[in-house]
């Protein structure tokens, strides 16, 4: 009788599947847009980010109904080039279930400004950025308000930066 062979990997397989993995998954973030495109070049407006589950897409209606499609319904290619625009200059990093987010999500909301959701145990890309922002150890919500940083939810300290931050935006009368 033999002894069962044990296989180990080497590092360089290791990375290749990880790399693998990092492929698929990028793949599946959520993309950023304020609208999808169907096939028959239709426009869908959308409210925050959608995503690919499945064979389908998820998104949020502008009513804030949630709702999926048929990914052969949707014309990705088209749809994707509409999420790589330029990001709001107003990010917020969230989780889904946080009480304190969606407190935020509501203000920012109330505040009629733009602004882009970021979930960041959904999204790795998004918890790399909130690191690289904030450090490790730091909650959500994190808020980058036109760079300046808002770490938790403190209402008054975003409705003050929101609000300079539009009156740097209107023209200056002459």
């Amino acid at each position: 009788m033999t002894a069962p062979t044990i296989h180990r990997t080497d590092p360089f397989s290791r990375v290749v599947v990880v790399l693998g993995l990092a492929v698929l998954l990028l793949t599946a973030l959520p993309a950023h847009a304020d609208w999808l495109t169907t096939r028959d070049g239709q426009r869908i407006d959308t409210q925050g980010p959608w995503r690919l589950k499945g064979k389908a897409v998820q998104f949020v209606h502008t009513d804030g109904r949630v709702d999926q499609l048929p990914l052969s319904y949707i014309d990705l290619e088209a749809s994707q080039r509409s999420a790589e625009a330029e990001e709001p200059r107003i990010v917020m990093y969230a989780t889904s279930w946080c009480p304190y987010c969606r407190k935020a999500r509501k203000l920012l909301n109330a505040l009629d400004v733009e602004w882009l959701e970021k979930d960041i145990e959904a999204d790795p890309e998004a918890a790399r950025e909130l690191v690289a922002k904030a450090g490790r150890g730091t909650g959500v919500p994190l808020i980058d308000c036109d760079g300046q940083l808002v770490r938790g939810y403190s209402p008054d300290k975003i409705r003050r930066l929101v609000t300079r931050m539009q009156q740097r935006e209107r023209p200056v009368a002459k």
